[in-house]
């Protein structure tokens, strides 16, 4: 673990975790708790990262929820765990609860129209099988291609998706192997901020664990109110106050969040 600025001291934040009356864990999904795979279909968390999650969901007072680019649909199956996750999915689009209820944004006409632009076009390049329709928002993959022909995908993909944004005042965004059009207003911070609503200032002890550059509306979001953690091989520019540069690292942090949280009270420990 690396502490990247003055408020990144572990050691101080995880005796937060230990006395706060709330504890919530935000996690994004791909590239933090699960290696990038050329078939993202395979791409499941790293080996003790399933097992460590599900300790702290039974054994710990801890709120744990996936803030991911994923829908909720794709999340659940890789996660594979043994209780129903909170999650939001789609940079926050959708919302899954722990009761099963799930929330999905309201889609216009024209965005509709403009969703279905992109995938026709992405259909007559050849490249629907890399074409993900989600809610509020579609994507265009290129880590499934050839590393030689990944570059052009990228730059057709990005031209070809910002005409159609510009036409239908949407947004697009690049992630770390792919672009999106996105309805506008809505991300990963917003999703943050909204579960963070529902405590009152200094109660709760949070930290979001990101690895690129659509997590940072999130750490920017957590400033002040706990713990925004970059998880990545390689460093970059970033928001985040803590840096982990391994799997074995994660799950140091991890097995630390539940060493010092306390035991829940009631039937969850045993559930």
């Amino acid at each position: 673990m690396k502490q990247l600025t003055p408020e990144g001291d572990p050691d101080r934040f995880f005796q937060r975790v230990g006395h706060a009356n709330a504890r919530i864990l935000f996690l994004d999904y791909d590239g933090t708790l699960a290696p990038f795979r050329e078939n993202r279909d395979e791409a499941f968390p790293a080996p003790g990262v399933r097992e460590i999650l599900t300790e702290i969901h039974h054994e710990t007072d801890t709120r744990m929820v996936f803030v991911s680019g994923r829908s909720i649909d794709d999340l659940v199956v890789l996660l594979g765990l043994d209780f129903t996750p909170e999650i939001w999915g789609s940079h926050g689009r959708e919302r899954l609860l722990p009761d099963g209820t799930r929330e999905w944004p309201p889609v216009n006409e024209a965005t509709r129209d403009a969703f279905l632009k992109a995938e026709e076009w992405a259909a007559e390049m050849g490249w629907g099988t890399c074409f993900e329709k989600k809610g509020g928002c579609v994507a265009m993959h290129w880590r499934p291609f050839p590393p030689e022909q990944r570059e052009q995908v990228r730059d057709e993909a990005t031209s070809r998706f910002q005409e159609i944004a510009g036409e239908h005042d949407l947004d697009v965004h690049h992630f770390d192997g792919g672009v999106e059009i996105q309805t506008p207003g809505i991300d990963k911070g917003l999703a943050i901020s909204r579960v963070l609503e529902q405590y009152t200032e200094g109660e709760v002890a949070a930290a979001f664990l990101g690895d690129d550059m659509t997590d940072e509306d999130g750490f920017r979001t957590l400033k002040s109110r706990g713990l925004s953690v970059l998880v990545r091989e390689e460093f970059r520019p970033t928001e985040a106050e803590l840096w982990l540069q391994s799997t074995r690292e994660l799950l140091e942090f991890l097995d630390r969040w539940k060493l010092n949280c306390p035991v829940p009270e009631g039937e969850k420990v045993n559930e």
